[in-house]
């Protein structure tokens, strides 16, 4: 990289925000934090199923009335919405795309996962434009939605 190049680069981080400070930790509940924690020693370090793990796509799916198939996690609502419109150019008017996320859950705002419910031809779109943004939702971030919801 050419030194003028260094030193534009430089100069853009430099004009990036201060950070907030850290998280803080004792803001998510302790059954969520041991949850993730003993996921993370047995070995879920890898990633998911493209889609989301299964078992967390169920849960949605039952919630919302419809197939894991046809259930895909993100990385927050905010990948939903824009995977969407990469997929259609908007929401479809058909109201056929659920978005949703559990910022709301105590504790699951900080690991960001969203989700996407659409019919499965309308889901086979989207979780190929998921999949070239991100491949999956990190693992620890699923399975604390899990624990949180049992």
């Amino acid at each position: 990289m050419s030194d003028a190049m260094k030193q534009a680069l430089a100069s853009r981080v430099e004009e990036l925000p201060e950070t907030a400070g850290p998280l803080a930790v004792d803001a998510v509940p302790l059954d969520i934090l041991e949850g993730v924690r003993d996921a993370l020693l047995s070995g879920e370090t890898h990633y998911t199923d493209r889609p989301g793990m299964r078992e967390l796509r169920e849960k949605v799916a039952a919630t919302l009335g419809r197939s894991a198939d046809e259930i895909i996690i993100t990385t927050g609502d905010r990948e939903a919405r824009f995977v969407t419109r990469l997929a259609f150019g908007e929401t479809p008017p058909d109201n056929a795309i659920v978005i949703g996320n559990w910022d709301d859950v105590p504790g699951l705002a900080s690991f960001r996962v969203g989700y996407l419910a659409a019919p499965k031809e309308k889901a086979a779109k989207l979780r190929s434009w998921k999949q070239a943004l991100s491949i999956c939702t990190a693992a620890p971030s699923q399975r604390a939605v899990l624990v949180a919801l049992k």
